[in-house]
């Protein structure tokens, strides 16, 4: 497998540690470890005491088990541990996706969604949204594009892909929430009475 070079990346390495401020970074502002670990009564002796050898393949068990308490339906078998949204990315994609397999992305996006699939051997089409048009997502680009629609024959609605479209972006925004991404400029306009709290922003 052959990836291109990831132009955001670049970009950062080229201009990241040059420029005064910052306003596109993803991650919450920074802190010094002594910082952190005053947030919690003990965590500096805990700090003292963690292991620096190699842990589960999974995840460390404590911080798995901690993770799902903020889930309803999951068990510590349910999670994985990742050191970053990039691995995460490149490992459901090379697990999910099969070689000559169709995929669907919104674009703009980050870009290994598109790269590492193209690398799989996929046929990627970019489902594009454009500043001019509020970002608004192309439910009619996305009913022309789906090329197999035995997946959505379980839709008893004559409006099929759009039912189809706001049960994935429940998953969608989850996930995007978890990343610290607002998606309320990208939902359709016919899906955000869907989602009164987004919408107020």
């Amino acid at each position: 497998m052959q990836l291109p070079a990831f132009k955001l990346e670049r970009f950062f390495a080229q201009y990241e540690f040059l420029a005064p401020y910052l306003l596109c970074s993803s991650d919450c502002e920074a802190m010094t470890s002594e910082e952190l670990l005053s947030l919690e009564s003990g965590a500096v002796s805990k700090f003292h005491q963690t292991w620096l050898g190699y842990t589960e393949t999974q995840g460390n068990p404590e911080l798995r088990q901690a993770i799902t308490g903020i889930y309803q339906n999951m068990g510590i078998d349910d999670i994985l541990i990742h050191a970053s949204a990039e691995e995460a990315i490149f490992i459901f994609m090379n697990v999910a996706l099969k070689a000559g397999e169709h995929l669907i992305v919104h674009y703009p996006c980050y870009q290994s969604h598109i790269s590492i699939a193209r690398s799989i051997g996929c046929q990627v089409s970019e489902w594009r949204s454009f500043e001019a048009d509020d970002w608004d997502l192309d439910l009619d680009w996305l009913q022309g594009a789906i090329q197999h629609w035995h997946s959505v024959r379980e839709i008893k609605l004559f409006s099929a892909i759009e039912e189809l479209l706001l049960q994935i972006l429940k998953y969608a925004l989850a996930f995007s929430q978890n990343m610290g991404i607002f998606l309320t400029g990208v939902l359709p306009k016919e899906a955000r009475q869907h989602f009164p709290a987004l919408s107020k922003g």
